[in-house]
């Protein structure tokens, strides 16, 4: 792991009190609330971040102007794609040629280094900052920043997190949806949650008889899809038809009643055909350069993402701008949990359910329910899960939709009484999203109308997207990092002194396992409740039931699929615990 330096003499977006930048840039405990004095220092990299990602879609040079002032020093060649949210940037340094993809967040708090000719994929995180087990210190706003190493050469696949201390060799490729909890040597390929190293990198000709091919450069560079992606981004969040019209125009085909929800970020949208009734949720990757299909009655969470670009592992290869493509094919009926990763050249069987959070590196046959990272077939699905979630008649049939909806029924999803509610909490989302962060005051306003019934403060750094916010409870200080979804369709209770790190998905709601039942748009609503002092890292996915127990950490990149005790810390996918957090005592 990384030793931290000496700290700067001069930064921007930090520096608040000398003897506390001493102690976080020499790794020690430091302490990491802002005050009315210092809060234009500590957002300054956010508010430069919020100006770079609001810049119009085509000012291309306008973005490249910024860059200078958001880095402490960035070489030639260097793109960024946006939205990003950078923290600190004045310790982050870049070497030529570097590409970060579109929803990255680097936690600078305390030195960050970029190779040359690294490419980072959409939605990575890559954080410095970290919290300390002991529930007592968190809760007096004390964490830790260790440095990050990044070298030349590397490939951080999409939805890749790092966490504190990391070094990461020279040529080395992190496969997509890897959580590198540990240095990895130069020159190798690893994967996995946690990553680890898995083979060494093949060469140009392993990968020829591989993938049948040589690999090519893209014969179309002038694809204007991120653009107008980023347009479509910045219609309101609740003007579902104007959006959809709008991807129509640049999308391969989309059929009837079919839609996605902003924000999205394709490349190569006419390369994407979605059949009828399919439906992508918010925030979702895709780049179709080699083709993706998602055909009839789909329905596919938030924070998706679908690659069909293959890098070659050979460095030289990618220095030249040449690449493998393969098409992915998910067919009719799939659902597909929140924050998958679907890897080039997969297919999906019809009426197969991916399990939150996979990683999909081969074929899913039709009829299963499969997960993990790597994703594989739990089981076979039987008249008995069909018949899971369907109700006895008797019992519904004086019910309305919404009160089938807090019983834990199934119920219409797309009803008027509903979508009011979440029109309504999606103008509050881009109302907060369009604020400058450092107008903090401003924000916790609109923050209050999100959460009307929460008697603590939640404190969010957006962007946030949060629908029916008029369910969630809060006892306390809550800490809501970047890129949060909040899919609070039954009740939400966060305890006090609760933390939860960026590009984290909270989902109340489910869809049954019967594909009629799907088609139907019938879902479930469990209510989640997280306890006191508990800490949720970078990358979670939260699912529908859960509970978590108070002062329990759940590490970075975890799946919360079960109920978690108190006093622990919890990993993986699913989240179990792994050990007890020593010195933790039960409140009651």
């Amino acid at each position: 792991m990384n030793k931290p330096e000496a700290p700067p003499e001069t930064g921007a977006g930090g520096l608040m009190d000398k003897e506390n930048d001493r102690k976080q840039m020499e790794g020690g405990l430091y302490n990491a609330l802002f005050t009315d004095e210092t809060a234009g220092e500590y957002f300054k990299s956010y508010d430069i971040c919020h100006e770079f990602n609001s810049l119009d879609p085509e000012d291309e040079q306008g973005r490249k102007e910024i860059l200078p002032r958001l880095f402490g020093s960035i070489g030639a060649g260097c793109r960024v794609h946006p939205p990003v949210r950078i923290f600190r940037g004045d310790l982050i340094s870049l070497s030529d040629n570097v590409s970060i993809g579109a929803g990255t967040c680097i936690l600078a708090t305390n030195r960050v280094k970029i190779g040359s000719n690294t490419i980072i994929g959409d939605e990575c995180s890559i954080s410095c900052a970290g919290h300390p087990m002991d529930k007592d210190l968190r809760a007096q706003g004390l964490e830790y920043g260790w440095p990050i190493e990044i070298g030349s050469d590397v490939v951080l696949g999409m939805g890749t997190s790092v966490v504190p201390g990391v070094t990461i060799g020279d040529g080395a490729v992190i496969g997509a949806g890897s959580v590198v909890t540990k240095n990895i040597p130069a020159g190798v390929y690893a994967d996995g949650n946690p990553c680890r190293v898995r083979r060494k990198l093949r060469t140009p000709e392993e990968e020829e008889r591989l993938y049948g091919a040589k690999a090519a450069a893209d014969a179309d560079l002038s694809d204007p899809s991120e653009v107008l992606c980023l347009k479509m981004n910045q219609i309101a969040l609740s003007d579902y038809g104007t959006r959809t019209e709008f991807l129509k125009g640049f999308i391969g085909s989309m059929g009837d009643d079919s839609m996605t929800m902003s924000p999205e970020y394709i490349r190569h949208a006419d390369r994407l055909n979605m059949g009828i009734h399919s439906f992508i949720n918010y925030d979702g990757h895709i780049d179709a350069a080699g083709g993706v299909e998602i055909r009839d009655h789909v329905l596919i969470a938030p924070n998706p993402m679908i690659d069909t670009v293959i890098l070659p592992e050979d460095p030289e290869l990618r220095r030249q701008g040449l690449r493998y493509t393969a098409k992915v094919t998910i067919e009719d009926g799939v659902w597909m949990g929140a924050g998958v990763r679907v890897l080039p050249g997969v297919t999906i069987g019809e009426n197969s359910v991916i399990g939150a959070g996979s990683v999909v590196t081969h074929d899913i046959p039709a009829g299963c329910l499969a997960a993990g990272n790597p994703c594989e077939v739990r089981r076979k699905f039987t008249e008995e899960d069909f018949a899971r979630y369907t109700p006895d008649p008797d019992v519904v049939k004086d019910m309305s939709e919404v009160d089938r909806e807090y019983a834990r029924i199934i119920y219409h999803a797309i009803i008027e009484d509903i979508e009011v509610d979440r029109r309504i909490y999606y103008g509050l989302s881009d109302d907060y999203g369009s604020m400058l962060p450092s107008a903090y005051k401003e924000r916790a306003d609109v923050a209050a109308k999100i959460f009307p019934i929460a008697k603590g403060n939640i404190e969010v750094f957006g962007p946030i997207i949060v629908d029916q916010g008029y369910n969630v409870e809060a006892d306390g200080y809550v800490f809501i990092n970047h890129n949060f979804i909040l899919l609070a369709t039954n009740k939400v209770k966060f305890g006090k002194n609760v933390l939860i790190g960026p590009n984290c998905v909270m989902s109340c709601a489910g869809h049954p396992f019967n594909i009629e039942e799907r088609r139907d748009d019938l879902e479930y609503a469990y209510p989640i409740t997280i306890g006191d002092d508990v800490w949720i890292g970078e990358g979670c996915k939260i699912l529908p039931g859960v509970t978590v127990g108070s002062g329990s950490v759940i590490a970075a990149g975890s799946v919360v699929a079960y109920d978690i005790p108190e006093g622990v810390l919890a990993a993986g996918q699913p989240a179990r615990p792994v050990k007890r957090i020593s010195g933790f005592k039960s409140e009651e």
